[in-house]
C-alpha cells in the first residue's frame, strides 16, 4: 500500500524528521530507525515508482478512486529526506530530480527486487517498470472496503503492471475490463461475484502455499500457483505461472491452465490492458498495422506485437486476441462513492483465449519494453532467450548470451538447459544460475516458505567451489540452507569458483546486422537459406530447446533447409555457423 498509507507514513515522519533537524530532538531519534527508515524509500519505495508515478500494484483498494489511482510521489519529499539523512542526499537528490522531470532516465537503473513478505518482484531500467504481484495463503490481495475496490477480485493473481511512460494506466480503471488484468488468468464476464455493499469487507486470499521468487541485479524470477487449492469457491481455475525477468525483458510461463468445475465464459491470460497509442504493430507472417475499432483473433498465427515502446513476443503463439477500440465504464461500477457517468477510453489490449473448459491448457509470451520496432524485428531473427521446460513439475528460461538459467521447480525434479547444464533439486524450489568462468553466483529460494528448511541443488557432471558445496563423484552438490524465521522465504546466494563450460555467447540487439536471410518464411517446410558469408552449419531446434535437424561442412551462401516431412507445424530457430565462426539465429515459421 506504498501509494497510500504508505505514502501518507512517509510524509508525517519526515515532516517530524525535518522540524526535529538541527536540534537536540534529533537524538530522540534511534540511528537504527533512521537507517531502516531511509531504506524503505531508497530500497523499498524507489523501486515501485516510474518517473513520478506508483504503479497500480501499490494503490490499494485506491485504484478505484478517480482523485486516487494515479498517485504520484512528490519530489519535495525526497529533497526533505535529502536534508535529514545528509549522508545519503545524493541518493535523494538524484532522486528527486528524476521524479521532478518527467523526460529523465533513471540515473542508476536499481534493477530487480523480490519483496518475499509481500510476494512481489520489481524491476525498474533506465526507460522501463515491471511489476509481479501474488497472493497466498500467507498474503492477502488486494481488498475491497468502504464500497471501493468492487472489482479487485484478480489483482493480486499475478499481474503485471508494464510501464515506459509513467502514465500507460493513469485513471483508465472505470473502462477496464477487470477480467483482464495484465498478468492474470481469469474466467470472462465473471464480475463481480459478492455482493457489495457499504459495510463489505473482502480481499483475495487462497490456501495457496506456492508463490515465491528471487533476484540478483537486473534479473529476477516470481512464480506462483493456484494447483494447491483456494477458497474462492466461484474461481474454478487453477494454473501454474512463472515470470522471469532477464535484463529488462520479462519472460511469462503458464501451464495446467484448467477449469475445475463448469464454467459458462471464456478463459484467458491478459498481456496487457493500457491507452491505446491508436495503433499497434503485428506479425502473423504478414507484417500489419492493428487501427483503432478494431478487434482481431490469430489462431495459432501471431509471433509478435509492438505497442509505444514495448514489444511482445510470441514464440509458441497460441489463440491470441489483439483489441485497439475504446471501452466503456463508470466509475461506479468499481466505487460506489461516486457517480454513473460513462467514461470512454481507446484501450490496447492483448490476451490469450483459452476457451470454454480449458484443460491443462498453456502459454508463454516475452514482454520487451523500452524497446524499438527495429529492436522487436532483430531479436525475432536471433532470439536470446528460450524456454526449455513448462509443465507441471518445472518452468525454466535460460539465455546463453545473458548467462542466465533460471528454473521454478513445483517438486522435486530434473531440468536439462541444453547447454551443457543440467541440476536437479530434491523439493520445490526456485534456483538462478548466472555468470561466467571462473565464477558462479547460485541463488536459491523456497516458494513454500518452510521452516528450517534446506534445498539440495545437484550440478551435473561439474566441480565447483564455494559455501556448502561438495563433490560428489563427478556432480557438485550444494546444500542451500534457507534463510529461517522472519527471513524464511528470502534467497540463500553466493559465489562459486569452477568452470562449467557453458556456452559463451556475445549478443548486442543495437548493433547487431541479420547476415542471413531464410525464405520463403513462412513455408510448408522448404527454405532458402542466403548469406553474405558463407555458411559452414546449420542446426535447427524447436521451442523446447531440441535439435530436429542438422547440416554439417556445407561451407555455401546458398543453403536449403528441408523440414517438410519430420517437423510438425510450429516456430523452429535456426542456428547458422559461419567460416568466422560468428553465429546467428533466425527464427522460421512451419506451416501445413
Amino acid at each position: 500500500y506504498m501509494a497510500g498509507y504508505g505514502l501518507g507514513f512517509i510524509q508525517d515522519v519526515l515532516k517530524n524528521l525535518k522540524l526535529a533537524d538541527g536540534t537536540t530532538l534529533k537524538t530522540a531519534f534511534p540511528a537504527e530507525g533512521m537507517d531502516l527508515f531511509s531504506k524503505l524509500i531508497l530500497e523499498g519505495h524507489q523501486y515501485f515508482v516510474f518517473h513520478k508515478n506508483y504503479d497500480w500494484n501499490t494503490a490499494g483498494r485506491q485504484i478505484s478512486s478517480p482523485t486516487l489511482s494515479n498517485i504520484e510521489l512528490p519530489a519535495s519529499i525526497l529533497t526533505d529526506a535529502a536534508i535529514v539523512f545528509p549522508a545519503k542526499a545524493t541518493e535523494f537528490n538524484n532522486f528527486a530530480n528524476y521524479v521532478a522531470n518527467s523526460n529523465q532516465a533513471l540515473l542508476n537503473p536499481i534493477g530487480s527486487k523480490f519483496f518475499f513478505k509481500s510476494a512481489t518482484l520489481a524491476s525498474s531500467g533506465t526507460n522501463y517498470h515491471l511489476n509481479v504481484k501474488m497472493t497466498s495463503s500467507r498474503v492477502e490481495g488486494t481488498e475491497c472496503m468502504t464500497s471501493a475496490g468492487l472489482k479487485n477480485k484478480n489483482i493480486a493473481l499475478g499481474s503485471t503492471p508494464i510501464m515506459t511512460k509513467g502514465t500507460e494506466y493513469a485513471n483508465i480503471y472505470p473502462t477496464w475490463d477487470w477480467n483482464r488484468i495484465p498478468g492474470t488468468t481469469a474466467e470472462l464476464n465473471a464480475m463481480p461475484i459478492p455482493a457489495y455493499n457499504a459495510s463489505t469487507y473482502w480481499v483475495q486470499a487462497t490456501l495457496n502455499p506456492f508463490a515465491g521468487g528471487l533476484s540478483q541485479g537486473s534479473t529476477g524470477i516470481a512464480a506462483f500457483s493456484m494447483s494447491y487449492g483456494q477458497n474462492d469457491t466461484e474461481s474454478g481455475i487453477v494454473y501454474k505461472k512463472a515470470y522471469f525477468v532477464y535484463d529488462g525483458a520479462m519472460i511469462c510461463l503458464g501451464n495446467g491452465i484448467s477449469a475445475t468445475t463448469a464454467r459458462p465464459n471464456n478463459v484467458v491470460t491478459s498481456v496487457n490492458q493500457c491507452f491505446s497509442a491508436n495503433n499497434a504493430v503485428i506479425f502473423d507472417g504478414i507484417e500489419k498495422t492493428i487501427n483503432s475499432n478494431q478487434t482481431t483473433t490469430f489462431s495459432n498465427t501471431l509471433q509478435w506485437a509492438f505497442h509505444e515502446n514495448v514489444g511482445y513476443v510470441f514464440p509458441k503463439s497460441g489463440n491470441i486476441v489483439v483489441k485497439n477500440d475504446n471501452q466503456t465504464g463508470a466509475w461506479k461500477d468499481i466505487n460506489l462513492t461516486y457517480g454513473t457517468q460513462i467514461n470512454t477510453n481507446k484501450v490496447f489490449s492483448i490476451w490469450f483465449d483459452h476457451g470454454v473448459a480449458p484443460a491443462n491448457d498453456t502459454y508463454e509470451y516475452i514482454v520487451m519494453p523500452g524497446t524499438t520496432l527495429t529492436n522487436v524485428k532483430i531479436y525475432i531473427q536471433n532470439p536470446i532467450y528460450q524456454t526449455v521446460a513448462n509443465d507441471a513439475t518445472v518452468q525454466a528460461v535460460k539465455s546463453d548470451s545473458k548467462h542466465l538459467y533460471g528454473a521454478v521447480f513445483q517438486k522435486a525434479g530434473t531440468v536439462d538447459f541444453n547447454s551443457n547444464l543440467v541440476i536437479t533439486v530434491d523439493k520445490a524450489a526456485i534456483v538462478l544460475i548466472s555468470g561466467q568462468a571462473p565464477n558462479y553466483t547460485i541463488t536459491v529460494s523456497d516458494p513454500l516458505y518452510v521452516a528450517s528448511n534446506s534445498v539440495k541443488l545437484t550440478i551435473t557432471n561439474k566441480a565447483l567451489i564455494g559455501k556448502n558445496a561438495s563433490l560428489v563423484g563427478t556432480n557438485t552438490v550444494v546444500n542451500c540452507t534457507m534463510p529461517t524465521g522472519y527471513y524464511a522465504g528470502s534467497s540463500f546466494q553466493n559465489v562459486y569458483v569452477g568452470d562449467m563450460n557453458l556456452p559463451n555467447i556475445v549478443t548486442d540487439l543495437k548493433t547487431q546486422k541479420p547476415q542471413a536471410v531464410a525464405f520463403p518464411n513462412p513455408s510448408k517446410g522448404i527454405y532458402n537459406l542466403k548469406s553474405e558469408s558463407p555458411i559452414k552449419s546449420v542446426e535447427v531446434y524447436n521451442v523446447q530447446g531440441q535439435k530436429v535437424s542438422e547440416l554439417l561442412d556445407l561451407d555455401s551462401n546458398n543453403v536449403n533447409v528441408d523440414l517438410s516431412t519430420n517437423c510438425l507445424s510450429g516456430i523452429y530457430v535456426m542456428k547458422l555457423l559461419y567460416s568466422d565462426k560468428s553465429q546467428e539465429r533466425i527464427s522460421i515459421v512451419k506451416r501445413d
